[in-house]
């Protein structure tokens, strides 16, 4: 098993301390030393936004966005024996309730949130294969309304936004209600 070595930075406590109590010279011996893991050092976490050698597999790798600097996932990988790959879990659940609302093309949000761009439809996602999110075809051409057993979806199928009314063509814009898929894994 590996070891993370924690360095004490120490701090000053000053010439001739006087100390009510052995309590409060504790105290003031802790508040005044850092401890610490510096960057590179540490042992068994991988911070880089290049993928890890396999050879690595026993520890966690935090995937940098080298464009920006910051985590390209919000989760660590770790390598999957499974999968034979690194992996990261997604922090949302897949196949539940909940429904996010997306403005823009179907396609981009298949590929959205560490999907593959691959239409659901045609191909179902596996755990670490697909697109994270899908259209609910039970919103398509509907709108949510309110809340209650009585009120689930009205339909839309009238001209939300008259061309008279806009003063030419109708702008429309595609906004769909979406959903996780199967797939639970970022990969790399």
């Amino acid at each position: 098993m590996s070891q993370i070595f924690v360095i004490p930075q120490l701090g000053f406590v000053g010439a001739n301390p006087c100390y009510p109590n052995e309590q409060a010279r504790y105290l003031d011996f802790m508040t005044k030393t850092q401890w610490v893991i510096p960057l590179g050092v540490q042992v068994g976490i991988i911070i880089a936004d290049s993928q890890p050698a396999v050879e690595d597999n026993d520890k966690l790798w935090y995937k940098l966005d080298s464009a920006t600097g910051g985590l390209a996932v919000p989760v660590p990988f770790v390598y999957s024996t499974v999968y034979g790959q690194w992996v990261a879990r997604n922090p949302r659940e897949a196949v539940t309730g909940e429904r996010m609302v997306w403005v823009g093309s179907e396609a981009d949000l298949w590929s959205h949130d560490g999907g593959d761009g691959t239409d659901p439809g045609a191909f179902a996602p596996t755990p670490t294969t697909g697109a994270m999110w899908e259209a609910d075809a039970d919103f398509a051409d509907r709108v949510p309304a309110g809340v209650g057993a009585n009120i689930a979806t009205v339909s839309t199928d009238y001209d939300l936004l008259p061309a008279a009314a806009s003063g030419g063509d109708a702008q429309l814009r595609g906004v769909y209600i979406a959903k996780r898929t199967a797939r639970i894994f970022y990969t790399p």
